[in-house]
């Protein structure tokens, strides 16, 4: 006899954002069911957080080893063992699973179900045996690559972010083709443990969509490393040789072929919709772009007893993913209005220097209507004591303030950015002023001393003028009281 389960929500995927909503709706008194179909914790253990974060840990070491010598300390050159490298991964993967397994989610009361999930009606949901007609139901499936047409791609084998970072093998030569966050992230990691390698872009400036003097220091710096960047150049052709792949690129001049090991695609993603039966449960995909769907502003799809996560649309957004599923949970079950602002959940890329935002860009507002006006004010990491004696000085910190010295951005480039970059997410969550942030004590010998020297820096440019106004009144009124002292004597 098949079972039947009728919980408050029944949450489709156990990656970040589904955890999260579930452990939210559980926390809030709600029946949760929670149903994953391949691994609890999702991209947090596979393509996200987790391994690139022991990944790029462990080339961060290696080039401090290769730096020594600038601080006066005389070193080998450091040599990878991929085995024990990738060991390390493994064993940080081990110790995280077990906050976003089975056992600990069932103790704190959500019901886990291990299946494939699809709809047999606009209400019910079937997994296995078990049938689910819950009061809502939550999409939070993640993304996967969709791997482009590419001649002689069948021939070679080849990685997505899916799957680096399940290889073991050094990698001789690896060739990236596209540009975002995550692939400059694996190019420097890569690059520092030992393997030669180029990243293609058909875009004639690699992420565009930032803002370039951020991306000055980040980019010279993976070129100094070695790192070869090739923007406005687009892989067009594969072949398999005995040893290695033969890749045709090309770019204005014409066409090159490279020798390569192994082929990294980093390509458009989409959400994991197949198989799950939308068509039955009425829920509709956009016409202009069938691998989405059609979702209101409170992420509510065109069954109203269905919502999903919109923000796993964007591969490395582990935190607003998480942010928004846990406000769906609020909406769910308690019918919460307000909507969380995505762009004040902090972004970072990690590469060396790091790059962390939060808030709006100058893209951002330059793009946006009937924006009142805003200042930009900048302080370069150069005027930072423990900025200059690591020898990490090339860095900047940069926020964007309102007439009246609200805070609508922030950005930092440089070491640390990830830990300086929460200053201002809370500044920006609690609609701060710039001048609120230069009444905390900071401590010195710290990156965050910064922070204290942007503000004074705005303070002085606004307040010296008029104490220069002032001091000069002062000055013209004890001549005035001299000169009338001297007559009257």
């Amino acid at each position: 006899m098949a079972d039947w389960l009728y919980p408050d929500l029944c949450i489709i995927g156990a990656g970040a954002g589904g955890i999260a909503a579930a452990e939210r709706a559980v926390r809030l008194g709600a029946r949760v069911v929670l149903i994953e179909r391949h691994r609890f914790g999702g991209d947090t253990l596979t393509l996200g957080a987790v391994p690139a974060l022991g990944l790029i840990e462990a080339a961060n070491r290696a080039e401090s080893v290769r730096e020594a010598g600038s601080f006066g300390i005389e070193t080998e050159s450091p040599r990878p063992v991929w085995r024990k490298v990738h060991g390390r991964v493994d064993a940080l993967i081990a110790a995280t699973a077990p906050q976003l397994a089975e056992p600990r989610l069932n103790a704190l009361g959500v019901t886990t179900l291990k299946g494939e999930a699809r709809f047999i009606d606009k209400r019910t949901l079937l997994v296995g045996e078990t049938h689910i007609r819950p009061a809502a139901t939550l999409i939070a499936t993640g993304t996967e690559s969709v791997v482009p047409p590419l001649e002689g791609l069948n021939d070679v084998p080849y990685f997505t972010l899916d799957t680096i970072l399940d290889n073991t093998r050094k990698l001789t030569h690896l060739l990236i083709a596209g540009a975002t966050p995550r692939s400059l992230e694996l190019a420097q990691a890569y690059r520092r443990l030992g393997a030669e390698v180029t990243l293609v872009d058909p875009a004639p400036r690699l992420l565009p969509q930032a803002d370039a003097d951020l991306m000055a220091p980040i980019l010279a710096r993976l070129e100094r490393e070695g790192v070869r960047l090739r923007p406005a150049t687009a892989l067009v052709e594969l072949k398999a040789r005995s040893m290695g792949i033969g890749a045709r690129v090309r770019h204005a001049e014409g066409d090159d072929l490279l020798d390569i090991s192994h082929l990294l695609l980093v390509t458009e993603r989409r959400p994991r919709l197949d198989g799950l039966g939308l068509e039955l449960a009425g829920v509709q995909r956009l016409k202009a772009d069938p691998s989405r769907l059609r979702l209101t502003a409170a992420g509510r799809t065109t069954n109203g007893r269905i919502y999903a996560v919109a923000a796993t649309d964007q591969v490395g957004t582990v935190a607003a993913a998480v942010t928004e599923a846990a406000f769906l949970a609020d909406r769910i079950l308690f019918g919460v209005a307000a909507r969380p602002d995505l762009a004040a959940v902090p972004r970072l890329m990690r590469t060396d220097p790091a790059l962390a935002e939060v808030g709006l860009s100058e893209t951002d507002l330059r793009r946006m209507k009937g924006r009142r006006g805003y200042e930009v004010i900048r302080i370069g990491y150069g005027e930072n004591d423990r900025a200059r004696a690591g020898l990490r000085a090339d860095g900047q910190l940069r926020v964007l303030i309102t007439p009246d010295e609200h805070i609508l951005g922030a950005a930092v480039v440089g070491p640390e950015a990830g830990e300086l970059i929460a200053l201002f997410a809370l500044a920006i969550s609690k609609s701060m002023r710039l001048a609120d942030l230069g009444h905390l004590a900071l401590p010195y010998g710290t990156h965050a001393a910064l922070v204290q020297g942007l503000v004074h820096r705005r303070l002085d440019a606004r307040v010296r003028p008029i104490l220069e106004r002032w001091v000069a009144l002062r000055r013209q009124i004890r001549r005035v009281m001299d000169k009338s002292g001297q007559r009257n004597a």
